[in-house]
């Protein structure tokens, strides 16, 4: 049995277990399963699902709340438990070693975040220039890496490393390298 709501909803026929709710929304002939929710949504293949007006689930077992031309950000995502739960930005960064440096290529203009020099680093991330900083800001970082890049004044800062002395992958010196470091 499957179930349509909505005007203009569309239910191809051998669909069973379908379920459309939302003016316009889809599922074709012989799709299994699928669920399409919100105005044009389309769950194009079984077990697939389309929340929000226009998504387009095309995959099997696809969950989608958009399609390629209209993204849309899920927010307010709980830290996943299991090996096969969703994570969110903040597990991933938690994964990531305090101190690890990484090559940062920059952000293209205008991509990054409102107000962004392209060059800055992104959050959580500090640049490899030297500088002395704050060992209580960065109180995590400098327990880490003290004082082997430099003492900074010796009692409230240290220093970060210096990108200059280091090379990247193929060991050729960088010319412009933008290295940061996880704090």
């Amino acid at each position: 049995m499957s179930v349509a709501i909505g005007e203009g909803v569309s239910i191809g026929e051998s669909s069973p277990n379908a379920v459309a709710v939302g003016a316009g929304s889809s599922i074709p002939t012989e799709v299994t399963g699928a669920t399409a929710l919100g105005c044009n949504a389309s769950a194009q293949a079984e077990g697939s699902v389309a929340v929000g007006y226009g998504s387009v689930a095309t995959t099997p077992n696809e969950f989608s709340v958009g399609s390629p031309s209209q993204t849309r950000t899920i927010t307010n995502v709980t830290a996943g438990v299991n090996p096969t739960d969703a994570v969110n930005v903040s597990q991933l960064s938690e994964r990531i070693p305090v101190s690890t440096m990484v090559f940062f290529a920059g952000y293209a203009v205008g991509t990054g975040p409102v107000g962004t020099n392209p060059n800055a680093p992104p959050p959580g991330w500090l640049m490899t220039d030297g500088s002395a900083v704050s060992r209580t800001t960065y109180a995590d970082l400098f327990a880490v890496i003290g004082t082997t890049y430099g003492s900074g004044d010796g009692s409230t800062t240290f220093n970060l490393p210096l990108q200059a002395n280091f090379v990247g992958i193929g060991g050729s010196p960088l010319r412009t390298p933008h290295y940061c470091i996880k704090y």
